[in-house]
């Protein structure tokens, strides 16, 4: 393969590859944004459900609207675990922000006939190719975090959610 078709599939892979990390990154953004906004929703509904536990003339178990029988206990622990083990899941998952990779910000990276004058255009497509692919396996992992977050806290969220709306509105 002479030098002209390696610069050729080399151009063409340095765009699949910036076009995947910038497709990468908004979809990073967007869990971000999604931890934030169920953040928001779980201390929205704690806010409402509890609003009325600061009223001092009423008894702690009806402040709390814990209910009187054993299964309506069980249920209600339940669900305020479930909703409190979500809050933290996101909490933890919003706090473990790792550094996003780009790789032009890069300190290392050599720029044609500006660092190495022995540096030939293929070798600098090469290093640019190889640059975005360490990048995006680093970024994988973050997104990864973040999503996995999401998942694992969405169902108890909800679950938890409704059995505390129902537990303190029907009984």
């Amino acid at each position: 393969m002479d030098d002209k078709e390696k610069i050729e599939i080399l151009q063409a892979t340095l765009v699949e590859q910036q076009r995947f990390h910038d497709e990468l990154t908004h979809s990073f953004e967007n869990i971000k944004n999604k931890i934030i906004v169920y953040i928001g929703a779980i201390l929205t509904v704690l806010t409402f459900l509890y609003s009325g536990a600061i009223d001092a003339s009423k008894g702690v178990k009806e402040r709390l609207f814990i209910p009187f029988e054993l299964y309506g206990v069980v249920f209600y622990f339940f669900g305020l675990a479930c909703i409190l083990y979500a809050l933290f899941v996101l909490v933890r998952a919003m706090k473990m922000d790792i550094q996003w990779e780009v790789y032009t910000d890069t300190a290392d990276r050599r720029i044609v006939g500006s660092v190495d004058d022995s540096l030939t255009k293929v070798e600098y497509l090469q290093e640019m190719v190889n640059g975005y692919e360490d990048a995006s396996e680093k970024n994988l992992k973050s997104h990864k975090i973040k999503s996995v977050a999401i998942q694992n806290a969405f169902l108890p969220m909800i679950a938890g959610a409704i059995i505390l709306v129902v537990l303190r509105f029907f009984q």
